[in-house]
């Protein structure tokens, strides 16, 4: 299998609701939950395709209401 690393989000390239948590996990001393969050808000390549794509977006799509 092949596998590609995630990207984690640059603390600069944060915005909105993700600097938000981002800010609030490390003001609490929550390194490994700021990573996290970093990680969630940052960028993923697709194996097969090459095609690289934001990790919560597609979170947000594949998880969120139907629209019929």
């Amino acid at each position: 299998m092949d596998r590609r690393d995630p990207r984690p989000a640059l603390r600069e390239e944060l915005s909105g609701v993700g600097r938000w948590m981002y800010e609030t996990a490390v003001r609490d001393g929550q390194s490994q939950l700021a990573d996290g969050i970093a990680h969630l808000f940052g960028k993923a390549e697709c194996p097969r395709c090459a095609s690289v794509f934001t990790v919560a977006d597609e979170y947000a799509s594949a998880n969120g209401p139907c629209s019929a």
